[in-house]
């Protein structure tokens, strides 16, 4: 399998292209982000942020918060936040965690997911969400949305000590599936998502259902980009 993605992806207007379509017949497992990617979860992230921040004395718009998802709690609790000590940080993030919980129930899958984890199970291919939330969180979200009989496993900030975009995460989640890192896909909608992908030997592919746009995705080296992570679909029945 093609072990990282090109810089210029050749994709056609549906965002198909011979490599998308090459590396999704070669892969041997997926690794998903979450929020952004297959859960609808942008709002409930910022209602959680914008609270959390405002409560200690950083406020900031829409953009400046969106701009920041993808990164870990306490990195982008750093960055909102600048000047505010250690234990501040501590704090702010923990209210953070403890909003975004508490909103859960409002979270769904965006159409189509479901359908998608099935087939590719069907294929014999195996799945691992990797998502910059605590494992308590994920865990929670996954059984929400009735996931937790189809994935193989996840991987959250409890398992790793960097980030995205640094590959640690993409690499323990490609452990889990028992499989190298390039012989998986990984998608999501950052730019650090497509970063940390490239970085561990993946194909990665960029989705439109988050917070950064098409142009944001290829810069960050993603090997195709889709408007949705349904879109893969039709090239897994392939």
């Amino acid at each position: 399998m093609n072990h990282g993605s090109s810089n210029n992806p050749d994709d056609t207007e549906d965002g198909c292209s011979d490599a998308l379509v090459a590396a999704i017949r070669a892969a041997k497992g997926f690794i998903f982000d979450m929020d952004g990617t297959i859960l609808d979860s942008q709002e409930a992230h910022y209602r959680s942020w914008d609270r959390a921040t405002r409560d200690h004395g950083f406020p900031h718009d829409r953009g400046e918060i969106f701009a920041e998802f993808g990164k870990t709690t306490e990195a982008i609790t750093i960055a909102l936040c600048p000047g505010a000590g250690t234990r501040d940080v501590a704090s702010i993030s923990r209210l953070k965690e403890s909003l975004f919980f508490e909103d859960i129930p409002s979270l769904v899958l965006f159409g189509g997911i479901t359908v998608l984890f099935a087939t590719i199970k069907e294929r014999g291919k195996r799945i691992c969400i990797a998502s910059s939330n605590d494992n308590r969180t994920i865990d929670a979200i996954i059984h929400h949305v009735k996931l937790h009989e189809v994935i193989d496993g996840f991987t959250g900030l409890d398992d790793i000590t960097r980030g995205k975009p640094d590959p640690e995460m993409i690499v323990t989640s490609a452990a889990k599936l028992h499989l190298a890192p390039g012989d998986c896909v990984v998608v999501g909608d950052t730019p650090y998502d497509i970063m940390a992908g490239n970085a561990a030997g993946c194909f990665t592919i960029g989705v439109l259902t988050g917070t950064f746009s098409r142009d944001q995705l290829v810069t960050a080296g993603a090997g195709a980009v889709l408007p949705t992570a349904a879109g893969l679909l039709s090239l897994v029945k392939a």
